[in-house]
């Protein structure tokens, strides 16, 4: 949390982290549309992603921007890429996942986003 000055007072700013875990059953090659219209704005800053069985690689967009930075390569072992470039998501953006290289016995892959808001 950062401190700035406004007219001479100091007011706090604060962060607030943000976080949403997504399970695709069956996931195959396609791009599905996580959430519309945010209530407000934030950063994605990381990605967590794992499988029952299978494997995939998984790409966050924003619109369709990918996040800055590597794809997760989903599999068995729990995968974490963090992001801090092409991550900012305004209220009126669509987040989506792209899942791409995806095995035919791919299942429960769990994708989870994470990231933080800040509060004035």
């Amino acid at each position: 949390s950062a401190t700035l000055t406004k007219a001479g007072t100091s007011v706090a700013t604060v962060t607030q982290n943000v976080g949403m875990s997504f399970t695709f059953k069956f996931p195959e090659d396609e791009t599905v549309a996580l959430y519309l219209n945010f209530q407000f704005a934030w950063s994605i800053t990381k990605v967590t992603t794992i499988t029952e069985v299978g494997t995939a690689t998984v790409t966050v967009k924003i619109n369709t921007t990918a996040l800055g930075g590597s794809a997760n390569s989903a599999s068995t072992s729990e995968q974490t890429q963090n992001h801090s470039s092409s991550n900012s998501v305004t209220i009126s953006d669509k987040v989506q996942v792209t899942f791409s290289s995806t095995s035919s016995d791919c299942e429960n892959l769990c994708v989870t986003i994470q990231g933080t808001r800040t509060l004035a």
